[in-house]
């Protein structure tokens, strides 16, 4: 709906995908920087270390599918 209130007015479809990708491209930096963040911060604790490896490569994943892949 945030999204349909953005477009419907505009007079082109480039202008409607400009205004797409400008939403999304904020939510997505910042859902990157949140992910980085969780990385950086994650801790082992009392958790396997097998528990601990999965938390890291889902985080990993996810800053993948982000377009922001992690080096290895």
């Amino acid at each position: 709906e945030v999204v349909h209130s953005q477009v419907v007015g505009l007079d082109s479809s480039y202008k409607a995908w400009t205004t797409i990708k400008r939403i999304y491209a904020a939510e997505s930096r910042a859902k990157v920087q949140q992910l980085k963040s969780a990385l950086q911060n994650l801790k082992k604790g009392i958790e396997s270390i097998t528990a601990y490896f999965h938390k890291a490569k889902g985080i990993a994943h996810q800053l993948a599918m982000a377009s922001k892949p992690i080096d290895k």
